[in-house]
């Protein structure tokens, strides 16, 4: 037992020492040190000497790496308990969550998992999910700058791993996940024009997006991630989901509907399909 207690003391260690293994010059999330409890398996090494594990609890799964190669693997083990603090990051092109902190212990029941049903970050499932749902965008400016814009690490990754405001999704990714269902309400409500369900899908998309403030997320940087100019209507839009000024987004999203969105939405002329569409917006958003 106290050769059990000094390994663990020493790996803790060890783990509070630990550093990412991706260059801290790119800009990946930062202030983010979410601790959870989980489940780890699958423990092993990679080439560099990281120890790679996958990550469970009550929301789900993630990749994980362990980057100091001297931590022993022998310290764990197949469905072992773990309190970890982790950050987000990409290896190999997919989202992964680096251990920062970890210590292990025998001594906390299993119930504890889900006394803290707590995201370990942004599940890979849901970006699947939220690539998936752009395509029902039909306008190819449109979704072309949403394909772009959830592509663009300086973008999507701070906002994979921000809290959404509300108590349903106080958790890393809370944002993506709200995202994605109101998309899904936006999708379901059924429109008469094709106009008109691609403007509030793409105010579904963008509206959370304004949230994230630790990226350049001004015209010129849009345009550089992007690669072309939107029209005019799409950059407002977009300029205005961005902004700081949230509250101002559905005066704004009226104004366009107002003047027709990218000047090729006739039917969204009349007072009552504006009023429509910014309640399916409301809707959207809120639901």
């Amino acid at each position: 037992m106290k050769t059990q207690s000094k390994q663990l003391a020493q790996f803790e260690t060890q783990a509070d020492l630990s550093v990412p293994s991706f260059p801290l010059s790119l800009p990946f999330p930062t202030g983010y040190m979410e601790q959870v409890w989980c489940r780890g398996t699958n423990f092993r090494r990679d080439a560099s000497g990281a120890i790679l594990c996958t990550l469970h609890n009550a929301e789900g799964t993630i990749n994980a790496r362990i980057s100091r190669p001297d931590v022993d693997i022998h310290l764990f083990h197949d469905w072992q308990l773990l309190h970890v603090d982790v950050v987000t990051t990409v290896s190999n092109g997919k989202l992964t969550a680096e251990v920062m902190k970890l210590r292990t212990t025998a001594a906390v029941m299993c119930s504890y998992l889900d006394l803290l049903p707590r995201s370990i970050c942004a599940l890979p499932g849901k970006l699947d999910e939220l690539r998936h749902l752009v395509q029902f965008v039909q306008a190819p400016e449109l979704r072309q700058v949403l394909e772009n814009v959830f592509s663009d690490a300086t973008i999507f990754l701070p906002f994979l791993t921000r809290f959404a405001g509300s108590e349903r999704y106080t958790y890393p990714c809370g944002l993506l996940v709200r995202t994605v269902e109101a998309a899904k309400q936006a999708i379901g409500m059924g429109f008469q024009t094709q106009e008109e369900a691609d403007m509030v899908l793409t105010a579904a998309f963008l509206y959370d997006l304004g949230r994230i403030r630790d990226g350049n997320l001004m015209s010129e940087s849009l345009r550089k991630t992007i690669g072309f100019v939107p029209h005019p209507k799409s950059r407002r839009l977009i300029g205005f989901a961005l902004g700081s000024a949230k509250c101002s987004l559905h005066v704004a999203l009226e104004e366009i509907i107002t003047t027709g969105f990218c000047n090729r939405y006739p039917s969204l002329h009349s007072d009552l399909k504006q009023k429509t569409v910014l309640a399916r917006i409301d809707d959207a958003l809120r639901g």
